[in-house]
């Protein structure tokens, strides 16, 4: 992984490693509120990070559906990311009393993207579709089910399937 690519990995695997440890539906504010820290230049990197792993690794010929979604979702983040850009350090998940001032200050334009969704609700939904779309392609058996709880061990990457007590062996 190089740093291009690390802030998406990363994200991915927090993701897959809530559901490895609890299981089930992560709750939306478990994770959004950790993404609070997060800036303008990362979010741009993920979206960027996301297009070209899909590309690379060629995820339009294992699940078309599925890539569309992303790459839409994707594009309307990033579209709102750029024309917000300067109105905020992180205008894709401003904590929650940053976003009433820019609410006070914009209007509800600020928090609403393109789609009619909240900003919020936007990513947080990308960010699950793209989670959803790398566990397809990397073989990860994660897919938000009371069942996911456990599958590997508790010390697990979050990101490679074959990151286990057993494979760590031989």
């Amino acid at each position: 992984m190089n740093d291009f690519d690390k802030p998406l990995m990363d994200i991915i695997a927090e993701q897959n490693k809530y559901l490895n440890e609890h299981g089930g539906l992560i709750p939306k504010s478990t994770l959004i509120d950790r993404w609070h820290n997060m800036d303008n230049d990362t979010w741009a990197n993920i979206f960027l990070a996301t297009v070209k792993y899909i590309k690379d690794n060629k995820l339009a010929e294992m699940n078309r559906s599925k890539v569309d979604v992303v790459l839409a979702k994707v594009d309307t983040l990033r579209t709102y990311l750029l024309n917000n850009w300067n109105l905020h350090h992180n205008v894709c998940n401003p904590n929650n009393r940053d976003t009433k001032v820019l609410q006070k200050q914009y209007g509800n334009t600020i928090v609403n993207t393109g789609s009619g969704k909240s900003v919020k609700s936007e990513l947080w939904q990308a960010m699950r579709n793209i989670n959803e779309l790398y566990n397809q392609h990397k073989g990860i058996d994660i897919n938000n089910s009371p069942g996911d709880k456990g599958k590997y061990p508790k010390d697990w990457n979050g990101l490679d399937p074959d990151d286990t007590a057993f494979g760590r062996f031989f």
